[in-house]
């Protein structure tokens, strides 16, 4: 995907909700990573300054795994992509301030701080949604969130499955949930598929 074809993918300035919310296409990044040529990186990288997220992972992914005519980058890489989850952190800290009561946004913000060190701060949020599990509905969908940004797999795979067992939103579109990448090969995210016959 060009530069410009992806410029016009971009959606206006989203509001901080749909921004937390609405998730990457991967595989339409990578593609477009892949067609990157030097020529494209000044536009692209004067966006990723601006602070747009997907331009910040495409150029992550771009230096990550080189393109047509770039050298893969690794430090570059790693740059671009600390900066897109600090700009998808601070989106997720607004959504979570607008909207106090959606654990969808703390486990998103909890999954997110975990992924880039900050534990404490995502076993503050974990801690929360289980003490606000003893007053309402909290999906066990949005715990396996934050267990899966902690490498604790275990308690992601229990949680992911009682969500199956409860039916709750979200179990059924795991398979493509990049947010779950971690436990893809895991055998009980495997068989967890099989049993919703999305194998």
């Amino acid at each position: 995907m060009p530069v410009a074809a992806f410029e016009q993918s971009a959606s206006p300035a989203p509001t901080a909700p749909q921004a937390a919310a609405a998730a990457f296409d991967t595989s339409e990044l990578v593609n477009a990573a892949h067609q990157l040529t030097a020529a494209d990186l000044p536009r692209l990288q004067a966006r990723a300054e601006m602070g747009e997220g997907r331009a910040q992972v495409l150029l992550g992914l771009a230096y990550e795994m080189g393109s047509a005519d770039l050298m893969p980058q690794p430090s570059q890489a790693l740059s671009w992509f600390l900066k897109a989850a600090d700009q998808g952190i601070t989106w997720l800290r607004k959504a979570v301030a607008l909207s106090p009561d959606n654990t969808l946004y703390q486990a998103q913000l909890g999954q997110a701080l975990a992924q880039v060190g900050q534990t404490d701060e995502a076993r503050e949020i974990l801690r929360q949604l289980h003490e606000i599990s003893t007053r309402r509905y909290v999906s066990p969908y949005h715990m396996a969130y934050v267990y899966t940004g902690l490498g604790e797999q275990e308690q992601a795979m229990d949680w992911l499955e009682r969500a199956y067992g409860e039916r709750a939103g979200g179990i059924f579109g795991v398979k493509g949930s990049f947010l779950f990448t971690p436990l893809r090969e895991h055998p009980r995210f495997k068989a967890l598929l099989r049993k919703m016959n999305l194998a």
